[in-house]
């Protein structure tokens, strides 16, 4: 995520987005482990049965191509793209992730990219 916040400072400095946009898109981003992300669930457990709960690590190329980028990129976009729109816009909310995937191809081309996106996998039943 880190690229992400490079691309908002070239925006920020280019005049393209202001400060105040940026604090307003100021997700916090944390990475549950399972065991965290069990217990919280167990706190629920008088309205939720947990069926299943596994991790999923969908590792990321050394060295991505244009297509494996563009599908990083797409679906990162699927989370963050509405969040985003409602406070910058369909246009600068695009502008955005399109100067994000080309920092990433060019990162990548410099000093590649190591590292796994992790997910978990939950299926909750109603009681």
């Amino acid at each position: 995520m880190r690229i992400l916040e490079y691309v908002w400072d070239d925006l920020i400095s280019e005049g393209i987005l202001t400060e105040k946009q940026r604090a307003a898109c100021n997700l916090p981003m944390y990475k549950f482990t399972k065991g965290e992300l069990e217990e919280i669930l167990m706190s629920y457990e008088d309205t939720f049965h947990i069926k299943v709960l596994d991790e999923m690590s969908y590792p990321v190329p050394h060295s991505p191509s244009h297509e494996q980028i563009d599908l990083m990129m797409r679906q990162m976009a699927a989370i963050l793209q509405p969040f985003f729109s409602t406070i910058l816009g369909k246009e600068l909310t695009s502008t955005l992730f399109s100067r994000f995937g080309v920092r990433v191809l060019q990162t990548s081309k410099i000093r590649g990219i190591q590292s796994a996106y992790l997910s978990h996998l939950v299926v909750l039943i109603r009681k």
